[in-house]
């Protein structure tokens, strides 16, 4: 099958619509009656939604028409207008685009109200990171929504790289950011409702259930479960996780039929109840085996079963592979990557963390902060047993000096994340963000791993062949 050929022009002819649609809409939205009349009051319903979900003084930031977001809904809106592509295409992309940047504007404009207590911090956010972050954000769901409407023949009329974007992985990426989004975004809704209240209670029940039969100690009263460990309350926050958003992603973009497809979606009701109840099974287990902390063991529950879910997903990955031969090249893998990341957290604790205390202390480094949950403490043996994991996986591919600068990065990664939430601790009118600890120790290890793979021997499959040949 040959690619058609991009006809001369065809480039200069989009960039040129493009421009002349962000012009127009530049004009239109200068206009002083839309401004007074649309801009106006949808900055302050961004303005009102984001003080709700993150709970800010509605006075802490003064909201105008600058505030919108316009900029970026221009940009949007321009480049989808302008793309070869049906009218209801192009209708549904803008809706969707407007929808992202709005929910990505309401969140700035709530963390701008977090940290208007600190000028410095404020002054960069909101002059340097909120402002790159709308525009790469909007790029890349341009290029994902490019991708995705150009397989009908408008990606013949553009160069090529674009089309490139349709693959499973970037659908893939794209859609995790996007259900993210709607899940934080959503999160002051239902973590405080009363249905999800009740799932917390059925699976507080549930668990508690099974701890009797095993002849552990187990008492349950409502959402509260009581255990030779001590008392633990489970909440909404214990049952949703953002780990469905994931998932979601996942079902939505890898090559599947509908009716699977369906069944995927269906299935994260029950898949996630059990890990809910999974996950509070953990207080029955000995203390030896959770090192001596329930507390980080149960709040480290979905961390660990996503660094083992991305090992046998990788290994899954691999061209003609069973399912049979990718868990025999997946347990192996999780093995050393146990025994890596165990050796690592006995010489944290019994070295590392010392000494970054003797540090908090006489250099003013850090300010020893200490996490609750213990994922700042959990994140280099993490990284670093997914890392090994994934380099077993990959045995063959072997190149010394990206393996040793690999190393070396996650190292100074995990020193600079240990003083850095310190500072941001003590200097900041916020407590460190855990979820994007947790998410750092699972994102870090996979990027690093992937360009060791592509660097050595011959070039691994794709995810879009990986996909294709399992659904074939």
């Amino acid at each position: 099958m040959t690619t058609p050929a991009v006809p001369r022009g065809a480039g200069a002819a989009f960039a040129l619509r493009m421009a002349v649609w962000i012009v127009a809409l530049l004009g239109l939205l200068r206009l002083p009656w839309v401004q007074r009349q649309l801009l106006v009051p949808f900055a302050g319903l961004q303005h009102q939604l984001a003080c709700a979900i993150t709970r800010a003084p509605s006075d802490a930031v003064a909201v105008d028409v600058s505030c919108t977001g316009g900029d970026a809904m221009t940009l949007c809106l321009g480049a989808i207008l302008a793309f070869p592509a049906t009218w209801r295409q192009r209708a549904s992309g803008c809706a969707i685009g407007l929808a992202l940047i709005a929910t990505l504007n309401t969140l700035r404009i709530g963390t701008l109200s977090l940290v208007a207590g600190s000028r410095d911090l404020f002054q960069l956010l909101h002059l340097y990171v909120w402002p790159a972050a709308l525009i790469v954000m909007t790029a890349g769901f341009v290029f994902f929504w490019m991708s995705s409407v150009g397989r009908g023949g408008g990606l013949a009329e553009l160069p090529r790289p674009i089309g490139r974007l349709a693959s499973p992985a970037r659908r893939f990426l794209g859609l995790t950011l996007l259900f993210a989004a709607l899940y934080y975004v959503g999160a002051a809704w239902f973590l405080d409702s009363r249905w999800l209240l009740a799932v917390a209670n059925g699976v507080a029940g549930t668990a508690g259930l099974l701890m009797s039969s095993v002849g552990a100690s187990a008492e349950v009263t409502g959402n509260q479960l009581t255990t030779a460990s001590g008392a633990w309350v489970v909440t909404q926050q214990c049952v949703a996780t953002p780990l469905i958003a994931v998932y979601l992603a996942a079902a939505f973009a890898l090559v599947l039929p509908p009716l699977k497809r369906a069944l995927a979606i269906l299935a994260a009701v029950p898949i996630f109840l059990l890990l809910a109840t999974a996950r509070l099974l953990v207080l029955a287990l000995p203390e030896t085996l959770v090192a001596g902390s329930y507390t980080v063991a149960i709040h480290a529950f979905y961390q660990v079963i996503a660094a083992f879910l991305s090992v046998f997903v990788i290994a899954r990955l691999r061209p003609g592979a069973s399912w049979t031969e990718s868990i025999a090249r997946a347990l192996p893998a999780v093995g050393i990557g146990a025994v890596a990341g165990g050796v690592v957290g006995a010489w944290h604790a019994a070295s590392v963390r010392p000494l970054l205390a003797h540090l908090s202390e006489s250099a003013h480094l850090g300010h020893g902060w200490v996490d609750p949950q213990g994922a700042l403490d959990l994140l280099p043996a993490l990284q670093i047993g997914l890392f090994a994991a994934l380099l077993w996986l990959r045995r063959g591919r072997r190149d010394l000096g990206a393996l040793t600068a690999a190393w070396l990065f996650l190292l100074l990664l995990q020193a600079a994340a240990v003083v850095g939430f310190g500072e941001l601790a003590r200097h900041a009118p916020l407590e460190p963000p855990i979820v994007v600890i947790r998410a750092l120790a699972l994102i870090v290890p996979l990027a690093l791993a992937w360009p060791l793979d592509r660097r050595g021997g011959s070039r691994p499959a794709s995810l879009a062949e990986a996909t294709a040949t399992q659904a074939g």
